[in-house]
């Protein structure tokens, strides 16, 4: 399946609401050189839901403190899935660039993601690995310590 991807634009990342958790992707890429390519694909899933997921917003910030852009996800149904493919790219518009996306739901208990990081070889062929992703309310307060 392909999906349609959402249109972008410049915006500030709100503070969270009460309640709200968010995701985060680090190290999403679309980067080409010398004949070899990085990409990134994510996948977002209604998987827990009985209703409509709704309100969902990525937000890309590049690498090198530039300014956050927004794109909103479509509602999703039950069950069912966005994938955006070489989400850097054909999204953000960045085709030579890398840095960490932010996903922010109300309903963020429904909602799965996953991402990947894709080489490829013009001869050799692609290797892909997972990339992580986080939760905001699951990392360490100030002055904490946090073990990978």
């Amino acid at each position: 399946m392909h999906t349609v991807p959402p249109s972008s634009a410049p915006g500030s990342i709100p503070a969270l609401g009460t309640g709200e958790v968010a995701r985060f992707v680090p190290g999403v890429a679309h980067l080409s050189r010398l004949g070899s390519s990085l990409l990134s694909d994510v996948l977002i899933t209604n998987a827990f839901g009985s209703g409509p997921l709704s309100g969902i917003r990525l937000f890309f910030t590049p690498a090198g403190n530039a300014s956050p852009t927004m794109a909103a996800v479509p509602t999703i149904s039950p069950s069912a899935f966005v994938q955006l493919a070489d989400v850097v790219r054909t999204v953000y518009g960045n085709s030579d660039g890398s840095g960490s996306l932010i996903l922010r739901t109300p309903d963020w208990s429904s909602i799965l993601v996953s991402a990947n990081l894709l080489a490829s070889r013009n001869l050799a062929g692609e290797t892909a690995t997972q990339l992580p992703v986080f939760r905001s309310d699951r990392s360490a307060a100030p002055g904490e310590s946090f073990a990978l």
